[in-house]
């Protein structure tokens, strides 16, 4: 299902012009830094740097700025976003050690690759939406403290939907994207990370060098031209979010999951999701032809995902939905498959 934004949000997007080189840019600038710190529960030894582009780029901008010739990066891997994190660092030429799991992790598995002393980082999907899994990151940020190291969070889809406290969960760096759970416009990421290890970090990219964009924002400006309207949309988006309160979100987010899953197994469609998140759930296909399926229900107003293959297909539900929502699209899929 759609990412419905709010209206508050579209018409934060077409106010008066204002140049990113003057004051009023500097004060959105930092007024939106100052709102994500609040969200993810980040104390002063935190910096929130803006990054313009998808949350992929926010997790090049961590990845591509490690230092190689001091680092061993474990990753944790059980869907899309997980292989992606790996990607990037082979681009980056880190020195890597992956182990993949089939879906959940195997703490046993990760706590004995964790205590090598090689390993200097360990990074991992909070939310691994290809396949709804919602990883144990509070479980692996106590491996990561107990072992000394440095814990690279991939949190794009699941800030906001699900409790995350950056100093609890010993979060060094921590990706994440103006839209999903935070539900503004897409086309702005961010990175929550430790100041005294994003001040070290070596800057191989121009435009995604870590360590040089929270410099100059800290100076109150961007190392480039940065996207002004949707970071208005975005500044309306949080403030959206602490009205309504950290808290409710998340439980409007789990309860909606719940009637959602409800409804679809007694559609008799298969959860495949060992342990889902709040958003994302994975479903077996069964007899159905998934583009007939998709085309069906987009024609009512209801989009469908792909899933990990053929057989199976993705329902998510960030942004405006509602439970009477759920239900409607429920009854709509009950009649497509009569």
């Amino acid at each position: 299902m759609a990412n419905n934004i709010n209206e508050q949000v579209k018409q934060a997007m077409i106010t008066e012009d204002i140049c990113h080189r003057e004051e009023e840019f500097t004060k959105l600038l930092q007024r939106v830094r100052g709102k994500l710190t609040e969200v993810v529960k980040a104390g002063s030894e935190y910096s929130v740097v803006m990054i313009n582009g998808s949350g992929t780029a926010a997790i090049e901008s961590i990845i591509g700025s490690l230092d190689k010739e001091n680092c061993k990066l474990l990753v944790l891997e059980n869907g899309h976003y997980g292989k992606r994190i790996h990607f990037i660092a082979t681009r980056y030429e880190i020195s890597l050690e992956v182990i993949v799991f089939d879906e959940v992790f195997k703490m046993n598995d990760v706590e004995k690759l964790i205590r090598n002393e090689k390993i200097t980082h360990v990074a991992m999907v909070h939310h691994e939406t290809s396949t709804g899994t919602l990883n144990p990151l509070t479980m692996v940020g106590r491996l990561c403290k107990q072992y000394d190291k440095k814990l690279i969070v991939d949190a794009i889809s699941s800030i906001a939907v699900h409790d995350i406290d950056v100093i609890r969960d010993n979060i060094s760096f921590m990706a994440g994207s103006s839209n999903k759970g935070i539900a503004g416009p897409e086309g702005i990421s961010f990175v929550v990370g430790r100041k005294n290890e994003i001040a070290k970090m070596i800057g191989r990219s121009t435009y995604l060098s870590l360590r040089e964009n929270m410099v100059k924002q800290n100076e109150g400006q961007t190392l480039f031209t940065p996207a002004v309207r949707i970071f208005q949309g975005f500044d309306k988006a949080l403030d959206l979010l602490r009205e309504e309160g950290l808290d409710k979100r998340q439980k409007r987010f789990a309860e909606i999951a719940f009637v959602l899953r409800a409804g679809m197994k007694e559609l008799g469609f298969e959860l495949l999701t060992q342990s889902p998140s709040n958003v994302s759930s994975l479903y077996s296909i069964g007899k159905y032809d998934f583009k007939s399926l998709h085309k069906t229900l987009k024609s009512e107003g209801y989009v469908i995902y792909t899933g990990i293959n053929d057989k199976t297909f993705r329902l998510c539900t960030y942004g405006e939905l509602t439970v009477d929502n759920v239900k409607n699209f429920l009854e709509v899929l009950k009649n497509k498959i009569k």
